[in-house]
């Protein structure tokens, strides 16, 4: 579970990779406790329809927009007019210019952006061109003044990748069960 000392002396912004086990992925939402009420979920864990059901039960204060790699990609036909829909998680311009869009509508804001999830991301992409990919979103975040959090399950990330990716974060954490 997330303690609050976990988030205590981080860099405003801040970067934080929270290293999941499988069991313990949603609860990582937990997150939500301690970041501003304003931000988006980058998902291609679950339709953002699905997810926002979950994490309005548990987390109403948050005001959450989503960017959903792969609700068209599975023909899950629920859709929002306040998220945006990516045709592919495969498509990482696609992705690239949806997540800066919603970074520029949040610039000044106290806001966050969660990504969920490094480890789904490695499935459609090679290490070199997702560690390219995250590195401009890092730095776009800290352009915005936006907290990221990256939620990633440590067993399905190359030792290389997490690696270069906790080089650039101001914090990993690791939840278990």
């Amino acid at each position: 579970m997330i303690k609050k000392k976990d988030m205590k002396h981080l860099p405003t912004p801040y970067t934080i990779l929270l290293n999941t086990t499988p069991k313990s992925h949603l609860k990582a939402y937990a997150m939500l406790n301690y970041l501003p009420t304003t931000g988006v979920v980058f998902t291609l864990s679950r339709p953002a329809d699905n997810l926002r059901q979950i994490l309005n039960k548990q987390y109403t204060k948050a005001n959450i927009v989503f960017v959903d790699a792969i609700s068209k990609r599975v023909g899950y036909n629920k859709s929002s007019t306040r998220d945006l829909y990516i045709d592919s998680p495969e498509d990482l311009t696609q992705i690239s210019i949806a997540l800066e869009k919603v970074l520029k509508a949040l610039k000044g804001k106290d806001s966050f952006l969660i990504v969920d999830s490094l480890s789904k991301l490695t499935f459609y992409h090679k290490q070199n061109s997702l560690f390219q990919f995250m590195n401009v979103l890092v730095n776009q975040c800290r352009a915005t003044n936006t907290k990221l959090v990256i939620l990633g399950i440590e067993e399905d990330l190359p030792q290389n990748l997490r690696d270069n990716i906790e080089e650039m974060c101001d914090r990993v954490i690791q939840m278990k069960g």
